[in-house]
């Protein structure tokens, strides 16, 4: 039982009262939390800085939780996953935490002849700041972990990753594969990314981003170069226009021997409260730009996005193409997702996605169906998102089902030890079979309650 107050009032019912003291745990609430935002590293990571950026202003990206919790003492962490999918065997992710909350370890397993196998299993390190500083992973082969990849990341002063560094294990010792390296301004955005990848004795180029922004911290511009030839070839230039913090206008432009050409154009519109209402999409052909897509955003009252309706440009008129439907969890997590295609006339059923929730935010159960013979069934995987921790953290999953569980910390508290309440209301007093006891505290507090012959305690 959890309780968030100042003012105590609890109810405790037992055989017969006996004596008691109570005694006060006081908590700093200072969340732990990794600040490190972790880039995914490839030859496939050119402009991912730029593109997730947009991301996260896409309404139907689901990225930020609208919804704060008032139990900030306690913060959930994934434990065990299990993901069933139509083209392979059920596998299962299993983490460890660190006391701070820090993931140490994901486990995969999957099922061979009905029975749970190591695939991988994947290790962090960390500094003494939270700081994501080593990751190994290693694959499950003739009964022996063996290693396959590490990520070596550094850090600025201010906590932002300045490189990250893949190696593969190749006869018995690490071998270098690509690096990225990282520069930012004074409030943490970043202005470079430069990638290299290793060729058995020296490190080569491959990209180089430049990014500008404004004084708020919105994007201006993000230009991405190409090493080719021994040179670095203009590639491609994104510039972006904003009014009152809103992305209104984006233009994509392509390198073409010297001089920057028109490629694509994006537009945005916005309600009173500051959400985007609508999307076009258009695209630079024989000197005029030509329409290409356009996306209409509903939104309740409470400016949850409940309807998205995409189009495409055919010929000389809109065509519909597909609608989304949205219903949310009490702290804004995703409860269902409907998608409707178009079929010639009318909007028909597609797939749905279907979240249950525990009490705390947690997604218990993920389900992905897709409409086949006018039922909803399994004949596909699709993405599953399992939100948790009060719907304040995302992770994503492919298959047609997820069952998950959960651990809890108890962050903040440090344990400090403060005098025994010793003003207090019992009443009754004598008690056969219940009383209610009434204190005042002035901070959330942990609070144990000894009995003469048990004990129990609370969190306030």
């Amino acid at each position: 039982m959890k309780i968030l107050m100042k003012n105590l009032a609890f109810f405790i019912a037992f055989a017969m009262l006996g004596s008691f003291s109570l005694t006060v745990t006081g908590q700093n609430s200072s969340k732990s939390s990794d600040p490190a935002q972790e880039l995914v590293q490839s030859e496939s990571s050119y402009m991912q800085i730029h593109d997730q950026y947009k991301l996260q202003l896409d309404p139907t990206s689901f990225v930020i939780n609208p919804q704060t919790s008032e139990n900030d003492y306690l913060e959930f962490l994934l434990d065990t996953v299990y993901i069933y999918t139509v083209s392979a065997n059920p596998k299962r992710y299993i983490h460890t935490y660190s006391p701070e909350g820090l993931r140490l370890s994901t486990l995969l397993e999957i099922t061979v002849n009905q029975n749970w196998q190591i695939s991988t299993y994947v290790t962090n390190t960390y500094d003494s700041i939270g700081n994501k500083l080593t990751s190994l992973t290693r694959v499950f082969e003739n009964n022996t972990l063996l290693n396959y990849s590490k990520d070596t990341f550094t850090y600025s002063v201010n906590n932002n990753i300045l490189t990250s560094l893949h190696q593969i294990w190749e006869n018995g010792s690490w071998v270098n594969d690509y690096i990225g390296t990282s520069t930012y301004n004074a409030t943490g955005n970043t202005l470079t990314y430069y990638f290299e990848i290793w060729n058995d004795t020296s490190w080569l180029n491959y990209s180089y981003e430049f990014y500008t922004y404004d004084a708020f911290g919105n994007m201006l511009t993000a230009v991405g170069h190409l090493w080719v030839n021994n040179n670095w070839l203009s590639d491609r230039k994104h510039s972006y226009t904003y009014d009152n913090g809103n992305l209104i206008s984006g233009l994509t432009e392509m390198w073409d021997d010297s001089i920057w050409v028109n490629y694509y154009q994006e537009s945005y519109t916005y309600n009173v409260a500051n959400k985007r209402t609508t999307f076009l999409g258009e695209f630079w052909e024989n000197d005029i730009w030509v329409n290409s897509y356009n996306a209409a955003y509903t939104y309740d009252a409470l400016d949850f996005l409940t309807i998205t309706v995409e189009q495409y440009w055919q010929d000389t008129t809109w065509v519909n193409d597909r609608k989304e439907q949205y219903f949310y969890h009490y702290y804004g997590g995703l409860e269902t997702v409907l998608l409707e295609v178009w079929d010639t006339t009318t909007w028909v059923d597609s797939t749905l996605s279907q979240n249950t929730y525990d009490e705390f935010g947690n997604t218990t159960k993920g389900q992905f169906f897709n409409w086949i013979d006018d039922d909803w069934g399994h004949t596909y995987d699709g993405i599953i998102r399992l939100y948790y921790d009060y719907c304040s953290k995302l992770e994503y999953f492919t298959g047609y089902q997820t069952n998950a569980s959960f651990i809890s910390l108890i962050v903040g508290n440090q344990e400090i030890i403060s005098d025994n309440i010793n003003s207090f209301i019992c009443s009754p007093n004598p008690a056969t079979v219940s009383t209610t006891i009434t204190a005042n505290i002035i901070d959330e507090s942990l609070v144990d309650i000894n009995l003469l012959r048990c004990s129990i305690r609370y969190l306030f």
